[in-house]
């Protein structure tokens, strides 16, 4: 079920921001509603923090369901890699274990990413950021005109995989 895991994030969110926003009561509907902005922009300021915290929440949410986490996991990462970030443009790489590229453009296209197996070579994916949360973005709503956008992408060859002709690197013997 999705609305217990998403009431459970937005609780273990406003939980662990709750000191930068004293004034907000977490226990009227109301307030947290009104204070969106505050604490979508609060959240945003220790993006580590806040995606290992709902790593744990997403973990607890399926373990208790007897549901295998892993997809959503990745999903979240994928998020975490894109989400608006605090200061002046930069780029950061990530890597997935799975084809991210293709899981973001189905996500992009409102389709869901296959099921099951993992796709494709697990890749390293290059995200240039314009930075912005707290200074150009002000609410909740600009997060998807200001989030990351893929510049590279990069399959990663494993230990043992058959080398393509191209990779041949050729030494003149003497």
């Amino acid at each position: 079920p999705v609305s217990p895991l998403l009431r459970d994030l937005l609780r273990a969110i406003i939980n662990s921001i709750h000191v930068d926003l004293p004034d907000l009561d977490p226990g009227s509907r109301m307030a947290v509603y009104e204070a969106r902005n505050e604490i979508y922009l609060t959240a945003l300021q220790e993006p580590a923090m806040l995606y290992e915290m709902m790593s744990r929440v997403i973990i607890k949410h399926h373990e208790a369901h007897g549901a295998d986490p892993s997809v959503a996991l990745d999903i979240l990462h994928l998020d975490e890699a894109l989400c608006p970030r605090v200061g002046a443009e930069h780029e950061i790489g990530f890597e997935f274990d799975f084809n991210a590229r293709e899981a973001h453009r189905s996500l992009a296209s409102m389709e869901l990413p296959a099921p099951g197996e993992k796709h494709g070579r697990p890749q390293k994916l290059k995200v240039r950021h314009p930075g912005g949360v707290g200074e150009i973005l002000q609410d909740a709503d600009g997060g998807s005109w200001l989030r990351g956008v893929i510049v590279e992408t990069v399959e990663i060859a494993h230990p043992g995989d058959p080398i393509s002709s191209s990779e041949l690197q050729f030494v003149a013997v003497g």
